[in-house]
């Protein structure tokens, strides 16, 4: 039968007969319809957000006599994983895998605008200045190290971020045939291996349909 059922799927194939694709297609394995080279109308895309993002901290320098600039770089938190993978397909067409580290591109669009930010830090620092020296002149040395004091103290970059960003956003792509399916993701750690296997529930898949599913690992 499954000789017949291969001869008459190639046939209906061959003719563009989709109902009696659909039909012959039932009977055959997996693993008899890769070796027909025929290409899945289906596909599963998973978004994986991985880790935690890096965090904002301030980074002062300190001029005398109490000059304070205040600038803010990106700390990276600790993070177990390191990529996301496809488990038990073996009998599915390889993956597809992009990748994107928001960490790089925070610190990316930082670099781009730190001409803007040292220029906006360099006026601050300026404005702060003539004002300590207008209270030495009106009201004397006391009252210039108070005000010196206070813009000391309030001098703090903003530090403001999303803290619950992941360190790394993974789209995962796997071409399916119609079919039902039960897919396990698997976590990949530091070393290599996985650390995490995540089940998906089973689901049914037709002929050009494309299902969407997350994921979120700490």
């Amino acid at each position: 039968m499954s000789h017949v059922s291969t001869d008459l799927f190639r046939l209906s194939r061959a003719l563009g007969y989709a109902e009696d694709i659909e039909y012959y297609r039932k009977n055959l394995s997996k693993k008899k319809l890769l070796s027909l080279k025929e290409t899945p109308t289906a596909e599963l895309v998973i978004f994986a957000g991985l880790g935690r993002s890096p965090f904002k901290t301030p980074k002062n320098i300190i001029l005398p006599p109490s000059i304070r600039f205040s600038f803010v770089k990106y700390t990276d938190r600790y993070s177990k994983s390191e990529d996301v993978i496809f488990l038990d397909s073996t009998n599915h067409f390889p993956a597809i895998s992009i990748a994107s580290k928001l960490g790089k591109v925070a610190r990316a669009s930082l670099g781009e605008r730190k001409a803007r930010i040292i220029t906006k830090e360099l006026a601050r620092v300026a404005a702060k200045e003539a004002l300590a020296q207008a209270a030495q002149k009106n009201s004397g040395d006391l009252a210039e190290g108070v005000v010196r004091a206070i813009l000391f103290v309030a001098e703090e970059p903003d530090t403001r971020s999303w803290q619950t960003l992941p360190a790394r956003l993974t789209l995962l792509r796997l071409p399916l045939y119609p079919g039902t399916y039960n897919i396990s993701i698997g976590i990949v750690g530091e070393r290599g291996g996985v650390i995490k296997k995540i089940s998906l529930p089973e689901f049914d898949i037709s002929n050009g349909q494309r299902i969407y599913r997350s994921i979120r690992y700490w």
